[in-house]
C-alpha cells in the first residue's frame, strides 16, 4: 500500500469538524456520498508512557474533539488515521 499523507494548518478556533472532513475528502479524491469516514489517533509516544498498554485510538467526531485534536498537534507531530467505508445509513455523512 502507497503512503499517503496529508498536512492539516488548522486553527482550533475557525475550523469545524465537518470542514476538516471536506478537507479529508477533498484531500483523497472522495465522492463523501459515497464513503462513511471514521477519524481517529493516538497520543504521542511520552503520553502513552504513562498510560496503559491497551490505550485505545481517540475518535475524532466533533467539534471540541477536533479542538483538542488540534491544541495537541501544535506541540507534537501527531497522526491521523482515516478508515472508509462504503456509506449503508450507518453513519451520516453530509458534506
Amino acid at each position: 500500500m502507497d503512503d499517503v499523507g496529508l498536512e492539516f494548518l488548522l486553527d482550533s478556533k475557525k475550523n469545524k469538524y465537518d470542514n476538516f472532513l471536506s478537507m479529508v475528502f477533498e484531500d483523497y479524491n472522495m465522492i463523501s456520498e459515497m464513503k462513511a469516514v471514521k477519524i481517529a489517533y493516538m497520543f504521542p509516544k511520552y503520553i502513552l508512557k504513562q498510560m496503559p498498554r491497551n490505550t485505545f485510538l481517540i475518535f475524532l467526531s466533533n467539534d471540541r474533539q477536533l479542538a483538542n485534536f488540534i491544541k495537541l498537534s501544535k506541540t507534537d507531530v501527531i497522526y491521523i488515521y482515516v478508515s472508509l467505508s462504503e456509506n449503508h445509513g450507518y453513519h451520516d455523512v453530509n458534506i
